[in-house]
């Protein structure tokens, strides 16, 4: 005998603990990030590293610790001020939130090695800029 069911008490009409729960949300975010196949590094509007993922650790050779802020992590990065006068030279028109920015150039690992690398980079309302960096080719030996 089917019978009808209770309209649902108050507590069970309450949001699943994911929405609710910020801090939830954020492990969610970060396990996501940690598993990306990509390297990946959230910053804030000042520069200061949110997250720099195990992948970004490969990738470099840098642990995230070593990373405070976008100022260092473009010193390593770009070793030589040659170099990184090149591949910070692009116009740095700043793009709206949420639109794309892609460039290319060629990073070096703490190793010595260089490797060729796609910039993916989205800023977010808020200030937050996600930076998704993708090797390109094999690592090559750094000439000096």
């Amino acid at each position: 005998m089917n019978r009808p069911m209770p309209p649902p008490e108050p507590e069970e009409l309450r949001k699943p603990e994911l929405d609710s729960d910020p801090k939830g949300s954020e492990s969610i975010y970060r396990e996501l990030f940690a598993s990306s196949p990509f390297g990946v590094l959230v910053h804030d509007a000042d520069g200061k590293t949110l997250l720099f993922n195990s992948r970004l650790e490969q990738i470099t050779g840098y642990a995230a610790g070593e990373i405070p802020d976008i100022p260092t992590w473009l010193r390593l990065i770009y070793p030589h001020a040659e170099y990184r006068k090149i591949a910070l030279a692009e116009p740095r028109d700043e793009a709206a939130p949420g639109v794309p920015r892609v460039r290319e150039s060629m990073i070096t690992g703490r190793d010595g090695k260089t490797c060729l690398c796609r910039f993916t980079s989205v800023r977010q309302e808020s200030g937050l800029r996600i930076v998704y960096i993708q090797p390109l080719k094999t690592r090559l030996p750094h000439s000096r």
